[in-house]
């Protein structure tokens, strides 16, 4: 922590250019005299998941390209994946040495998957920064460092763009008690992206989810990227019998796959629910759970299933080939990236239709299921186990379907990106964020300074406030289980956890799932989904506890509209005493040039 590693030498350091030098060595990559000098920002590199498994590609492929990259990260993960695709000269990371976990992400079982939220840059790590001598920067997470990331930018007059990956605020609803936080973290979130030239989301639907729920595409320049794969890595060829042997799995036994970190977020309940009716139906299966993560012991006691924790190297495609159904029923996913590798894998998939339902085409190569429909999971799954043509049909529809998300193609498109950006930056905006901010000035609205001294204040109270709630919840749930015993989640006796069934139709997925949004979504509805979260998730309470959830948000919005209005007012006066300085210090040039032509000659 605290510090720098170099891809060479963690003691060498660039050599400091003038001001000048970096303003014309920064547009150089317009007219192919340099390349680009990529600073990414993302705050948990070393934890293997979909957000830095993305990252790395970019990243391989910038290098790739002779340009050069420099990781801004905290540490948190296994710091042994720093250098996981080998060192190379074009690259440097840099560690932030103030972060901490996030508290619903921490697994005290293995800290190496827990994340961490980092706080600010300080003078060395600006220091560092600067020697590396980025010509544009590149933000992943909305976190509190990345607002001063965001004003070094600005000071610097560096080119600013960002990719969108969590849905961290739609985390809070599967979280009772914790909902109204949401408001919060989206107000948050849209003054991070009000600052950036383009935000790039994964899928057309989440780009329309973020332009009708949270509006940042008054904010930001909202663009489309999606994700790639790597198709040799992951193939059906990689099926192997060796390994269904391995784990005592005939080869004539269909195997339902799990791969996710086990999180509430990602609704382990539905698949636990899914697995124990088909054991209760003495059906012909076997799971198999890949990952880890706080809810993974209720995974772990499932019939018929058979853990394996985290796999990587060669071990990962080789699991996903050697399965026969992927079924996957989280609601967060922006993309979807172990979906796509289980496409790529030839599997047959059973995914959320809002969330992976890109990743579906209806008939084709699996079943999109709307919400948190569990019997039309296990309709969908039943399907699947018990009939082998069907199977192979989807089977061959995912592995043409998977030819689209060529790896090499995506990471291409993210580096004409950056031109993109590079070149706006400095032919529309003339090299200054002053000039892009006159055209969204009405769009700041938690002020035109990325950290003002007001929202500092106020996001060291809401974080305070938000450790309060996480502990009091997780001690009211101690004393809950106390008293009444574990709660299961997924448990099939659950008449509130089950969907009546609808004539055993499975849902159709709506041009995979690209024309759903929000207001399609009947209040019933949400309040069925937030039911169902509470009382199968293993954070499940009385439902008295969210009760209270539409007061909740309202106090929530009031408490934004509040600091918002305090954040503007703060930038106003700055700017009013900004101009006063300014005014002052002309005049008093003006002052003595005056004085200066009044002076009498000098005689010899």
């Amino acid at each position: 922590q605290g510090g720098t590693v170099d891809s060479k030498t963690s003691q060498n350091k660039m050599t400091n250019l003038s001001s000048s030098s970096r303003a014309s060595n920064r547009q150089a990559p317009l007219s192919g005299g340099r390349p680009q000098r990529v600073l990414m920002y993302t705050p948990c590199y070393n934890v293997l998941d979909g957000v830095t498994l993305t990252m790395r590609k970019i990243e391989q492929g910038l290098l790739a390209s002779g340009d050069h990259v420099c990781i801004l990260t905290t540490a948190s993960g296994d710091l042994k994946n720093t250098h996981m695709e080998g060192e190379h000269p074009n690259r440097k990371i840099i560690f932030v040495d103030n972060s901490i976990p996030i508290p619903f992400c921490v697994d005290k079982d293995n800290p190496s998957l827990s994340y961490h939220m980092a706080f600010s840059l300080n003078s060395k790590t600006k220091e560092y920064i600067s020697d590396f001598d980025p010509t544009i920067i590149h933000v992943t997470a909305p976190d509190i460092c990345c607002l001063y990331i965001i004003e070094y930018a600005r000071q610097q007059q560096l080119p600013l763009m960002g990719t969108y990956h969590s849905n961290i605020q739609d985390y809070m609803l599967h979280y009772p008690g914790l909902g109204f936080f949401r408001v919060i973290l989206g107000a948050l979130f849209r003054h991070h992206y009000n600052f950036l030239q383009h935000l790039y989301a994964p899928t057309p639907f989440m780009k329309q989810y973020l332009v009708d729920t949270w509006q940042y595409d008054t904010a930001t320049k909202m663009k489309i990227w999606g994700r790639g794969i790597d198709l040799e890595r992951f193939s059906p060829s990689r099926r192997s019998r060796a390994f269904r042997r391995t784990l005592g799995i005939n080869d004539d036994t269909p195997i339902l796959l799990w791969v996710s970190r086990a999180v509430n977020e990602k609704r382990p309940d539905i698949f636990a629910d899914v697995v124990r009716r088909l054991h209760a139906q003495n059906m012909k299966f076997h799971a198999i759970v890949v990952g880890d993560g706080p809810v993974i012991k209720v995974l772990m006691s499932l019939p018929n299933t058979t853990y394996l924790g985290w796999l990587s190297g060669d071990e990962l495609p080789v699991a996903y080939a050697s399965s026969d159904v992927f079924l996957f029923p989280s609601a967060v996913e922006t993309f979807g990236n172990v979906t796509l590798e289980a496409v790529a894998s030839g599997l047959p998939l059973i995914v959320e239709a809002g969330c992976s339902g890109h990743l579906v085409k209806e008939g084709s190569n699996g079943f999109a299921i709307e919400g948190a429909n569990f019997n039309d999971y296990f309709e969908a799954t039943r399907r699947l186990l018990t009939d082998s043509n069907l199977r192979k049909q989807m089977s061959d529809g995912s592995i043409a379907f998977s030819q689209e998300f060529e790896k090499s193609k995506v990471v291409e498109k993210m580096v004409d990106n950056y031109a993109q950006v590079t070149t706006e930056f400095y032919t529309d905006y003339g090299g200054l964020h002053e000039n892009r901010d006159n055209d969204k000035a009405y769009t700041f609205r938690l002020g035109s300074n990325p950290v003002s001294w007001t929202l500092q204040g106020y996001l060291v109270l809401v974080l305070r406030a938000f450790q309060i709630c996480w502990y009091s919840a997780a001690f009211l749930l101690s004393v809950w289980t106390s008293l009444f015993g574990e709660i299961r989640f997924g448990d099939s006796n659950n008449e509130d956890n089950i969907s009546a069934p609808a004539n055993n139709q499975l849902p159709s997925n709506p041009q995979g799932g690209q024309e759903v949004s929000d207001d399609e979504q009947s209040e019933e509805e949400e309040t069925k989904i937030c039911d169902s979260l509470t009382s199968s998730s293993v954070f499940a309470a009385p439902k008295r506890w969210i009760s209270s959830c539409t007061i909740g948000d309202t106090l929530a919005f009031l408490f934004v509209s509040a600091v918002s209005a305090q954040c503007r007012m703060e930038c106003k006066i700055r700017r009013y005493f900004r101009r006063k300085s300014d005014m002052f210090v002309s005049r008093k040039k003006s002052d003595s040039l005056v004085a200066v032509d009044l002076l009498p000659p000098l005689k010899r």
